[in-house]
């Protein structure tokens, strides 16, 4: 086991000394994780259809009309079910808004000379205000981060079976009670996970190409006459590329704590998360370590892969804004199932049930790849 961790120690300590490598792998991430979060608190609507989940407790004319409306309305796919499914859809990423129409709607608008509705918004995803931007024109965005608890009231004006909007209130006039907030704190507790998954790709990459080089230049025929087996040559590198990760990810999760605000919802589920993603990427390293005789052509085939995972998987593009055939196509991907996991431990609130299938998908992914890169390594050229 000394031996093992001795390779361990030194490959760590030859990525660490080389400033581009290190660079790459910690420095670039953070900046990432930023510029995800600058971009993220801007407006990122209408590139894709939106799906809004409403919660009807009036199960009035006056309702069904808002619904018919907003159904009706281009790039909108507008579903009916009570307030626990709706957040619960929200909280696991189904719906990308959560409407509330209170009892008594349409008696308070019945009480007006025009059919002025109010309705509240349960729970919105931190990019944008879906139905400020959806229904109205030049009001102002609403924050939707301020405060712990909050229920926002947008007045609409219904003719003609057309919905627009007429003003922001800050709260529906005699609800007593206020709604929960649901959803993360803040955009960086989006950004962060898919900034990580950044460096996470690099150090990939780094350790992967790290064993070409050592191929090519004879440093692992010279490790095998050393009183020491392959598999612990190969367990060296693993541990290495996993000791790494976990560093690399503990770093910036610790990052994002202290500087920007962002709380993690469970520090078990986050490590359990944090430990699957980098039992996936060690998988992935050995498997691609295998193709490319020049370090040329595993660099590039390295990073095509690498790229395409992420392209498809959220690490470019949050997955809200792909189509649906993309994000299917995504499942494929080991990117996609490692920012699910780290979403679901900082602002998703998954349980335990609920972290199973993307960490168990990331395990999974992280032994077949290794197996399969163990069984077919080259030793030379």
């Amino acid at each position: 086991m000394k031996a093992v961790l001795t390779l361990a120690w030194k490959d760590m300590l030859l990525l660490l000394r080389d400033r581009t490598g290190f660079v790459v792998t910690f420095v670039s991430p953070l900046i990432y994780a930023v510029f995800f979060g600058i971009i993220f608190s801007g407006r990122l609507g209408s590139l894709h259809r939106s799906h809004i989940t409403i919660v009807d407790q009036d199960r009035t004319a006056s309702s069904k009309l808002v619904i018919e409306a907003l159904s009706r309305k281009a790039g909108l796919d507008v579903r009916v079910a009570d307030q626990e499914q709706a957040l619960e859809a929200f909280r696991l990423g189904h719906t990308d808004l959560c409407i509330l129409i209170p009892a008594g709607f349409e008696d308070r608008a019945k009480l007006q000379d025009e059919t002025n509705l109010s309705v509240i918004e349960l729970a919105i995803r931190p990019d944008r205000n879906l139905l400020s931007q959806l229904l109205a024109r030049d009001i102002p965005e609403l924050d939707p981060f301020g405060g712990g608890n909050f229920a926002t009231s947008l007045n609409v004006t219904v003719k003609n079976d057309s919905i627009e909007s007429r003003s922001l209130a800050g709260a529906v006039a005699g609800s007593s009670k206020r709604v929960a907030r649901h959803g993360p704190e803040n955009v960086y507790a989006i950004a962060f996970p898919q900034g990580i998954t950044w460096g996470v790709l690099g150090c990939v990459a780094a350790f992967g190409l790290s064993i070409v080089v050592e191929r090519n230049r004879g440093t692992l025929s010279r490790l095998r006459v050393a009183p020491i087996t392959r598999a612990q040559i190969l367990a060296g590198k693993a541990i290495a590329c996993f000791a790494t990760l976990l560093l690399l990810e503990v770093l910036l999760f610790a990052i994002s704590w202290i500087c920007f605000g962002v709380r993690p919802e469970s520090i078990g589920l986050l490590m359990l998360a944090m430990l699957s993603v980098s039992i996936a990427f060690v998988g992935m390293m050995m498997f691609l370590s295998v193709w490319g005789r020049t370090e040329q052509a595993a660099s590039s085939i390295m990073w095509t892969v690498l790229l395409g995972m992420s392209m498809i998987g959220g690490g470019m593009v949050p997955r809200f804004l792909m189509p649906t055939w993309l994000q299917n196509l995504g499942d494929f991907s080991p990117v996609r199932w490692a920012i699910l996991a780290m979403d679901g431990a900082v602002w998703r609130g998954f349980a335990g049930g609920e972290m199973f299938q993307p960490c168990a998908v990331l395990i999974l992914i992280g032994l077949s790849c290794f197996t399969v890169g163990v069984l077919v390594f080259r030793w030379v050229n």
